[in-house]
């Protein structure tokens, strides 16, 4: 009854320390991801919204599942941020029972009677850590907690079904095992992440081997096969894809990635352990880049630290000390997607929502080596006192983080004054002025960071936002000054926001100071850039637009005719153009070959239906004009 009322309380502290938050609003990709999501649901059905996205490989399906079960809350984020934290408490009550069922492998002087005592306070510090605010109160991140959901479910019925094993339960022992799949299955359906179930499964058989070996030598080789083949696939994947190719747009190769994730990893661990409020949070675009050992020097100090690292966990596995082994190699395995090879950003917290659950233990482990061997009551309750002041700094800092994320004028003026060297940090302060009714100051904050960041096209067209707005004072920019920019600037995501928003005040008669003639030109331009080549299609389809609503219909058709690969949306906007121009022939081929585009499955079929009709439209005006 104690340990109930100890878990309801822990429950309502961690709701507590994130309530806060729940007042703030959808930040960075929230707004590239469930804009789309929602519009799809309307214009193209439930399922097809779901199964249609476009975040990854697969398109994480089960997470904009719970986003569209979520539609009568948008566009207010408070419930997608409570969802968000719901989902955050039930990984704390998994984490739980996971530390609990392993508790027994970790130390044989860890007494019976403790085992829940210590799951319970391992849980506690990994659900309050601060590096996790980024991870929980980001919306779009529910990819990252549904999926850890899943692998945490996973993982406890795996150590419950390999126990079942070991003690002759064959039957409820294959079940758990399917389910465990199932689990893995759904966890990379909610994020490709979600693959590292296996890797952490190795983990956990490695350590449960240390005293619970599996006897039959042929099911213990055939174990590690069933767990190694996905991760080795995913390999195969990388290669068979060219992942190298995604270097193209990033302003590192991958070695220097490699490099730089060697320092971002030690900085992780020091976030972790003793996190400092100002390097907390979501900017960190502007992430010095290690170009050779050497440079910056700190690279050289970070892989040897890692190679004393990595020896130390040989002689650990070989020793069978499975206090240092396991949890080092968990927090590995946790960053074995996100922190190595692959094209992705150098930075970010959430990489650490389940791989920080290692370092965590690790300190555990420490804390209660050291206690053991006080054998001073005075000294002991020093030592509790010390790390009851430890938990309290880091629920400090949590609330301090949370309170901050829940008040976004105060969010955007700290991010963007505490990181001058990130340009996403520094755009929230032209959001801050523009909230406080500021618009000159707002603009002369976007000119700062135009003058420090010479090489964003995304600037330019905040610019020409600007000057929709405010046409009386915001002089019009030269787009032949700017061509060199467009033409050969750095890629960013944000330039497709500001068009976007251009098209859509243009279209709603909201921008009459900028010329269609000058939209166009800029975004043709912007189409030559070789940074933007893998998004060419997205700019080609803003160009369609603009000469629709200039009713010049040829001009949309070139647009959409010069998309190398259409997909289906483009596909079939591009027949309905021929059509509505009279030429019926290409239009039908036009449909055609959106058919191959479409793909399979139920969600699929109202794309099927639309495309029928269309097609009988078509035939219908065949028809009339013989």
């Amino acid at each position: 009854m104690l340990f109930i009322c100890i878990l309801l309380l822990s429950l309502g502290a961690i709701f507590s320390l994130y309530a806060p938050g729940l007042t703030g609003k959808f930040v960075l990709d929230d707004y590239g991801n469930l804009p789309p999501l929602f519009d799809s649901l309307k214009s193209s059905g439930f399922w097809y919204g779901v199964v249609g996205g476009n975040s990854g490989p697969l398109g994480r399906p089960l997470s904009l599942l719970t986003f569209a079960l979520q539609v009568d809350s948008w566009p207010n984020p408070y419930y997608f941020k409570l969802a968000n934290i719901a989902i955050h408490l039930a990984n704390f009550i998994l984490i739980f029972f996971l530390i609990r069922l392993l508790a027994p492998y970790f130390s044989t002087r860890l007494k019976s009677n403790s085992y829940n005592l210590f799951a319970i306070a391992i849980a506690l510090v990994w659900a309050i850590l601060p590096i996790h605010v980024s991870t929980v109160l980001y919306v779009v991140q529910r990819m990252v907690l549904l999926s850890t959901f899943f692998m945490l479910l996973g993982l406890v019925v795996y150590v419950i079904a390999r126990d079942c094993w070991i003690h002759g339960q064959y039957g409820r022992a294959l079940l758990g095992f399917c389910f465990t799949l199932l689990m893995a299955a759904l966890a990379i359906l909610s994020k490709e992440s979600g693959l590292l179930i296996f890797a952490f499964l190795i983990c956990i058989e490695q350590l449960l081997s240390s005293k619970k070996p599996i006897s039959n030598p042929y099911l213990k080789r055939g174990i590690y096969i069933i767990l190694c083949v996905p991760l080795v696939l995913f390999c195969f994947y990388l290669i068979h894809i060219k992942f190298v190719e995604g270097y193209n747009v990033r302003p590192f190769t991958l070695s220097e990635r490699v490099l730089t994730e060697a320092r971002v990893l030690w900085i992780y661990i020091q976030q972790i352990m003793l996190p400092k409020p100002a390097d907390l949070g979501l900017y960190h675009d502007a992430f010095e880049v290690s170009r050779s050992l050497l440079e910056p020097l700190s690279t050289l100090f970070s892989c040897l630290a890692w190679l004393i690292v990595f020896v130390t966990l040989v002689w650990a596995a070989v020793k069978k000390k499975v206090q240092i082994f396991f949890p080092m190699l968990w927090f590995f395995s946790g960053h074995l997607m996100e922190s190595t090879v692959i094209a992705l950003e150098i930075y970010f917290e959430h990489r650490n929502y389940l791989a920080s659950l290692g370092i965590v233990l690790l300190i555990c482990f420490i804390v209660f080596n050291l206690f053991e061997k006080v054998h001073s009551a005075v000294l002991k309750y020093i030592f509790v006192g010390v790390m009851l002041i430890y938990v309290g700094i880091i629920t400090i800092v949590l609330q301090m983080q949370t309170r901050l994320w829940g008040n976004p004028a105060l969010f955007n003026y700290v991010h963007a004054t505490e990181r001058p060297s990130s340009i996403r940090a520094r755009a929230l302060l032209v959001d801050f002025y523009q909230e406080q009714g500021k618009p000159k100051e707002a603009y002369k904050a976007l000119e700062d960071i135009e003058r420090d960041f010479p090489d964003e096209p995304a600037l330019y067209f905040l610019k020409l936002q600007f000057l929709c707005v405010y046409p009386s004072w915001v002089k019009s920019p030269s787009v032949d000054s700017y061509a060199t920019l467009l033409q050969y600037g750095a890629f960013s995501n944000g330039a497709f926001k500001s068009i976007e928003d251009l098209v859509d005040f243009k279209s709603n008669k909201q921008c009459e100071s900028v010329s269609y003639e000058l939209l166009l030109k800029s975004v043709r331009i912007l189409k030559l850039n070789k940074q933007y080549a893998h998004k060419y299609y997205f700019l080609a389809r803003f160009e369609s637009l603009l000469y629709l609503q200039m009713r010049d219909l040829n001009g949309a058709i070139r647009a959409l005719e010069s998309i190398p690969n259409r997909g289906y949306d483009d596909a079939a906007s591009y027949a309905r153009l021929l059509a509505s121009a009279g030429s019926f022939d290409a239009a039908l081929r036009a449909v055609d070959a959106a058919r191959k585009v479409i793909g399979n499955g139920i969600a699929m079929q109202k794309r099927r239906d639309e495309l029928n009709e269309l097609e009988s439209v078509i035939q219908d005006d065949i028809k009339a004009s013989k």
